[in-house]
């Protein structure tokens, strides 16, 4: 995905394959999350979203998006940032990501990577860019 400003999100999430219906996993809470966020023009098809633990999701995958979405603060005419993301399954029938991936890259200079575990408690170790 190639972005030149942050937005908003609209609409329902969709459920992934797997997810419990309930909102928990083994007694741990678990959201439907965005792979590419919403307010980085991702969107709420399926595509996009996957079960991640409830901390991961709001805490580690979030520090990481809202340094992106900081990468748009005074953003000049022209400058874009490609971000990527991808996750790694346990499993070939696994419904939830054990690791997720991702890249953010300005067109006039500034880099983020992560890894990010999908765990119950989250990272020890949060990234932050």
């Amino acid at each position: 995905m190639c972005a030149t400003h942050a937005t908003v999100e609209s609409g329902t999430r969709a459920t992934p394959v797997g997810h419990p219906l309930d909102g928990e996993l083994n007694g741990a809470k678990v959201e439907r999350g965005h792979l590419v966020a919403a307010r980085l023009h991702g969107t709420n098809l399926v595509d996009n979203i996957v079960t991640q633990y409830r901390t991961v999701n709001r805490s580690d995958v979030k520090i990481v998006e809202n340094a992106v979405a900081k990468m748009f603060d005074n953003n000049p005419a022209g400058v874009s940032v490609l971000y990527k993301v991808w996750v790694q399954y346990p499993s070939p029938t696994a419904a939830m990501p054990a690791w997720i991936f991702i890249d953010a890259v300005r067109s006039i200079g500034f880099t983020c990577s992560a890894e990010i575990q999908n765990t119950t408690t989250g990272n020890a170790t949060k990234t932050r860019c």
